[in-house]
């Protein structure tokens, strides 16, 4: 509660014609509510920066985090996509030959499966690679250097290399026909 009274005393006093400290402003405000899980306030407050700078990825990157919180998964996970954008993304899209998944079929496709989180939801994602593989033609998937030696020994038919830059070979072979990455 003591940082929503700060941020509320910093935005009174802030100027209405400086939209981005402003926009840093809310922001903190915006982080502070949902941490003491006044959701809807959060959400207000990341839409407010939002509206005053559109484009403002870690005022959608907090949104998501709020919608998702609270049980609005569709919406979330359409705002969660602008965390890519984010300096500190695990995930750089850019640099893949393919496209991202879509929730398109992926039977005898080759797959790409780059984890993107902490080792919690490598291990998480893990459960749903059984499926991906009796699916896919071929699956590669790029993780945590911690996690090769068990992921290996788990899913012997995959290709299991480290989650680095630049691209393992594997991540980039031109001999692939298609690449499709991210589950979620």
């Amino acid at each position: 509660e003591e940082a929503i009274a700060f941020c509320e005393r910093a935005l009174d006093a802030a100027r209405e014609d400086d939209a981005n400290r402003r926009a840093a402003l809310e922001l903190n405000y915006s982080g502070a509510l949902d941490d003491s899980g006044r959701v809807e306030e959060a959400l207000a407050a990341a839409d407010r920066v939002i509206a005053a700078v559109p484009e403002h990825i870690d005022a959608h990157y907090n949104r998501a985090q709020g919608l998702l919180s609270s049980g609005r998964l569709a919406e979330g996970w359409q705002e969660y996509a602008w965390r890519l954008q984010r300096p500190q993304a695990n995930a750089r899209y850019e640099l893949f030959p393919a496209p991202r998944w879509r929730g398109e079929d992926t039977t005898g496709k080759h797959v790409l499966v780059w984890t993107e989180q902490g080792v919690c939801d490598e291990i998480l994602l893990a459960s749903m690679l059984p499926d991906l593989i009796a699916r896919a033609r071929k699956v590669t998937v790029l993780c945590s250097f911690r996690l090769i030696d068990i992921f290996r020994r788990s899913f012997p038919s995959a290709r299991i290399e480290e989650r680095r830059e630049p691209l393992p070979k594997a991540a980039i072979d031109p001999r692939s026909e298609e690449h499709t990455s991210e589950l979620q």
